[in-house]
């Protein structure tokens, strides 16, 4: 019986200790295939090799002998337990129909409803700031008119106009209270800003102000205000008058605003249809050559208070935005990006020139504040799309200066990215710059015109320093939005924002308009958010929206449009350029979206195109993009098509 027993524990324990068993190191990776990079069109553009982790060092395994069960031990039975089954996926929330000023953060269904999340589309004018006098600050000016104790006498302002308009005399007060028991004589001197005059005042001959114990005074002054300087030193709050006691100083100020004659009316105050403070105007960035007034307030540099006061495209926080990106934009905020950034001439890093190849992003990610900024952008574009932000992967070029790579070359944003490119490449760094989606070169030496950071075409940016808010400012050019501190609006509604040059300042940088620009809002105002309208991942490319027409200047106007299929469905595709050829004449010209062509009878034969009524139209393009798996793919199309002509 005790035998039986016996056998019986051995047997479960060799079962037990079977199941229980880890499978080696080696047989857990080759049940794990290596995937490849597959290439759905026409090729892979240096992809890297997926290679396994490096496997360290076996340790011998240590067999311990399991004791033997104590005498007329009963081993517990074995109980099979059923195997945990992962939970379902969460289904799908049941489409809906996006509300007015609502759009889908996915294409609709065939019933026009939303089969994701509809997002509020607050893009009209508002003020973000503080309304005072008519304009709206993002941060108010500094209030001038504060009281202070000097040698012992306490100024209080005391009648003081907010505003005063230009060739209006208005009077000031102030109040003057000797806080001591004793006399006090204080010298003063007093000076008046240009933009005021004094007309008269009670200190007007006086060279001293003399107290006696506990005596209080009014000082009376009539001030005309001689210019206006609502744009000038009524943005920070400047003085009328100023009072100078040795080294000590009391001020009182106002703002002069703008007549009715000449200038616009907004609300219960006028301003400039144009202003042009210095020559040339944009010498200080604080003119503008429009401005709209909404809802009683008047914003400098804006164009627009709702989208129906645009031609084309949807009003976003006082800018007409296109339904097409800007012309900067290489790629959208969205799916994969490849990122290479070159640090240049820090002289806190070895210069190492033959490890210049070496990925250093380990080294350099914190320094970077990489974290951080894909943080930020997310943030971004979670509030705005309800979606991650795009997904980067990052390669990090170190321990070279300027002289390594452009020691004749010229400096600029330009000209370094030129020689750059050349000297990784032959480094073997990389094959192309269409390696990656975009380049970051960071150098102290570069010449800039003046900036601290510059975007380029092709996602090349340059950049003095390090700076995380300056990279999103920067990058936010690659995907098309605009700058928005070249008018006097980027002192004003657009000082908070990134693109207002807002890098940390005035707190976390916020977005006015670049949300429509970067194509994270509905601009088209089709009830879809724009960046998924676009292929993120396409398959295949095909031409659309051909056309011909013959003139009368004997000429004939040719165009079409490059598209993407993605799953199954035809998309929008970022594509700056590509190329129409007429096949039968020989004829070819440069397009990009929305381009009609025009060729003449030099170039066609239009007699021949009359007497067929059609013509054979090729289209000719190339798109690269980065996949799910970081590798690089290009997409090449080579397409005919014969349409009618119109005559």
């Amino acid at each position: 019986m005790l035998l039986r027993r016996l056998l019986f524990v051995c047997m479960c324990s060799s079962v037990l200790m079977a199941c229980a068993a880890p499978p080696h190191p080696d047989e857990e990776w080759s049940q794990e295939p290596q995937q490849e990079v597959i290439v759905e069109t026409n090729e892979t553009i240096d992809a890297d090799a997926s290679t396994p982790p490096e496997q360290g060092k076996e340790a011998e395994p240590t067999i311990e002998k399991e004791p033997l069960p104590e005498p007329e031990q009963i081993p517990e039975p074995i109980v099979e337990t059923e195997p945990d089954i992962p939970e379902a996926p969460p289904e799908p929330p049941e489409p809906t129909q996006c509300q007015s000023k609502e759009a889908c953060n996915a294409p609709l269904d065939q019933d026009g409803k939303c089969p994701g999340t509809c997002i509020p589309q607050d893009n009209e004018l508002t003020c973000r700031g503080t309304v005072q006098n008519g304009l709206c600050y993002s941060t108010p000016p500094t209030a001038t008119n504060k009281p202070a104790t000097i040698q012992g006498i306490l100024f209080e302002p005391g009648t003081i106009p907010s505003i005063v308009i230009e060739g209006e005399t208005k009077t000031f007060t102030i109040k003057a209270t000797n806080t001591t028991n004793k006399p006090v004589s204080l010298p003063f001197t007093y000076s008046m800003d240009l933009s005021w005059k004094l007309i008269d005042a009670s200190f007007k001959n006086l060279k001293s102000l003399d107290f006696k114990a506990n005596e209080v005074k009014t000082l009376t002054m009539d001030l005309q205000g001689n210019q206006a300087n609502v744009f000038t030193t009524g943005l920070t709050g400047g003085f009328a008058i100023n009072f100078s006691f040795n080294r000590d100083r009391f001020s009182i100020g106002s703002l002069i605003g703008y007549p009715a004659t000449g200038n616009v009316a907004c609300g219960q105050h006028y301003f400039p249809a144009k202003y042009c403070p210095s020559s040339p105007c944009s010498r200080n960035r604080r003119h503008y050559n429009s401005g709209v007034c909404c809802n009683q307030v008047f914003y400098p540099g804006a164009q627009c208070c709702t989208s129906s006061d645009c031609n084309e495209g949807s009003c976003f926080q006082g800018i007409c935005v296109s339904t097409k990106p800007r012309s900067l934009a290489n790629t959208l905020p969205t799916g994969h990006e490849r990122i290479l950034v070159v640090l240049s001439d820090f002289t806190d890093i070895p210069h190492e020139p033959k490890k210049v190849c070496t990925n250093r992003i380990t080294e350099f990610k914190t320094r970077l504040k990489i974290p951080e900024f894909e943080k930020y952008y997310n943030e971004l574009s979670q509030r705005y799309t309800k979606r991650p932000a795009p997904k980067y992967e990052w390669t990090v070029f170190a321990g070279i200066n300027m002289a390594d790579f452009n020691p004749n070359g010229s400096k600029t944003a330009r000209g370094t990215h030129a020689a750059l490119r050349l000297y990784l490449a032959e480094k073997g760094c990389i094959k192309s710059e269409k390696d990656f989606d975009k380049i970051l070169i960071i150098s102290s030496q570069l010449d800039l015109n003046g900036f601290t950071g510059y975007a380029l075409t092709e996602g090349r940016v340059s950049q003095k320093k390090i700076d995380m808010y300056l990279f999103a400012h920067e990058l936010t050019h690659t995907y098309g939005a605009q700058d928005l501190y070249l008018n006097l609006g980027g002192k004003l509604q657009y000082l908070h924002d990134l693109m207002g040059n807002n890098l940390g300042r005035y707190g976390k940088p916020i977005f006015g308009v670049s949300w429509g620009e970067i194509m994270w809002g509905d601009t088209n105002q089709n009830g879809v958010i724009d960046v998924f309208e676009f292929a993120i991942y396409p398959e295949k490319l095909i031409s659309t929206n051909h056309h011909a027409k013959l003139t009368n200047r004997n000429t004939i106007e040719v165009g079409l449009d490059i598209a993407a299929m993605e799953n199954g469905q035809q998309k929008r595709l970022l594509l700056k350029e590509y190329k129409v050829e007429l096949p039968d004449y020989k004829a070819s010209a440069p397009s990009w979206p929305g381009r009609t062509i025009v060729f003449d009878s030099q170039q066609v034969d239009l007699a021949d195109v009359r007497k067929k009524g059609t013509i054979k139209i090729r289209a000719i393009a190339e798109y690269i993009y980065t996949d799910k798996q970081f590798a690089r793919k290009k997409l090449i199309l080579s397409e005919d098509k014969v349409i009618n002509v119109t005559p």
